[in-house]
């Protein structure tokens, strides 16, 4: 496959992951709100800015890997190649549990910093530790992501995008219709 095949390819992929991430909230956001009320759906919205403000400690550290792994892999140092990996493997996990553990251990401060309501409380840390599950779950993904980027072949993560996107969407309006509220939304 030529480069401009790859370009395009990676590039229809990609604006088409973007268009689903863009739609599928502006569909979804009346349909929550109205099935779980503002209440909760604040508690959702700030779970969700927990997981994009966490995603933030990466600090750039996937884009190096991208570098470094780009670099092993074309000039076929299979050796360099797995070194990087690991030691990104390796990273990321001790990274995200100890993230996780200090979010799981002082829980109880941010829910009460950010002004949950007393009633609401056992629904915010629920919440925040959803959102401390994905990122740990996200966040070690990144190495594979970093992989794809490096191999030219960004359409895989798209596509895995769009799927893992429709699954949500899917699944998210089954659980409001079948009244799970925002436990059920929090899983999804």
């Amino acid at each position: 496959m030529s480069l401009t095949d790859k370009v395009i390819k990676n590039t229809f992929y990609n604006f088409v992951s973007q268009l689903a991430a863009y739609l599928f909230p502006f569909f979804l956001i009346p349909l929550i709100i109205g099935k779980i009320g503002q209440v909760e759906f604040g508690i959702y919205a700030i779970a969700y800015g927990f997981i994009g403000a966490f995603t933030l400690f990466d600090l750039g550290v996937s884009t190096s890997f991208v570098k470094f792994v780009s670099e092993y892999y074309y000039k076929k140092d299979f050796d360099g190649l797995n070194s990087t990996i690991n030691i990104g493997v390796a990273f990321y996990f001790i990274f995200t549990v100890l993230f996780w553990g200090l979010g799981y251990i002082f829980s109880d401060f941010i829910i009460d910093y950010i002004n949950i309501p007393p009633e609401a409380f056992e629904k915010g840390k629920f919440a925040l530790h959803i959102s401390l599950f994905i990122f740990f779950i996200a966040t070690n993904s990144n190495m594979f992501v970093s992989i794809l980027i490096s191999l030219q072949k960004m359409y895989v993560n798209s596509l895995l995008n769009i799927f893992t996107g429709v699954f949500n969407f899917v699944s998210i309006i089954v659980v409001l219709m079948m009244g799970y509220g925002i436990y059920g939304l929090l899983y999804c």
